[in-house]
């Protein structure tokens, strides 16, 4: 039979093995985009709101009409805050 003291070292024990599996699964699920194409990085500058403007539309446009808004509606998209 375990003492006390060996029953708690061997919780212990358990609890850092779950939570480190835990963080690893975590890892591994925010290293994946859940697509086979590479991301891209837009990156602009301008003076002022209407210097990018044109920058903005063009990547609005490519996201396309529904860019993972909810895929129950027609259209919409996520806005460049």
């Amino acid at each position: 039979m375990l003492s006390k003291m060996e029953s708690v070292a061997r919780v212990n024990w358990l609890r850092w093995w779950v939570a480190m599996a835990a963080l690893g699964l975590g890892l591994a699920a925010c290293g994946s985009t859940g697509s086979d194409e590479p991301q891209q990085v837009v990156q602009i500058s301008g003076a002022n709101a209407a210097d990018l403007q044109s920058s903005v539309d063009g990547f609005r446009a490519s996201l396309g009409a529904n860019n993972g808004v909810a895929a129950a509606t027609t259209g919409g998209r996520r806005e460049v805050n």
